[in-house]
């Protein structure tokens, strides 16, 4: 069953405590695509790039960040992980229901 991955484009910053936040670009609105859980990463690059309407020289990105339901209460929000390969896309499809996925 397909599941939504939310896409966003902007820039992931670190805060002053350590955690991690990710300011949105303000000329981007949020697209949604719908993902395999057994997708591969050639595969979901594909439909980034159509959904974004991005060229293969346009260089991508795929990071996401662990929902704020899932971390301890009043800890830092976590480190964003990359998304390289196929079983970094089987990890992210694994943990969470609705996926935040930043281009």
């Amino acid at each position: 069953m397909p599941i939504p991955i939310h896409l966003e484009q902007g820039l992931w910053v670190k805060t002053p405590k350590g955690g991690w936040d990710f300011m949105n670009s303000v000329d981007y609105h949020s697209e949604a695509i719908m993902v395999r859980e057994n997708e591969s990463f050639e595969d979901l690059m594909t439909l980034v790039r159509v959904r974004l309407e991005l060229s293969v020289d346009t260089p991508v990105e795929l990071i996401y960040q662990f929902l704020e339901w899932i971390m301890l209460p009043n800890a830092p929000r976590s480190a964003p992980a990359n998304v390289l390969e196929k079983r970094d896309v089987e990890v992210m499809m694994s943990i969470m229901d609705f996926n935040d996925v930043y281009v």
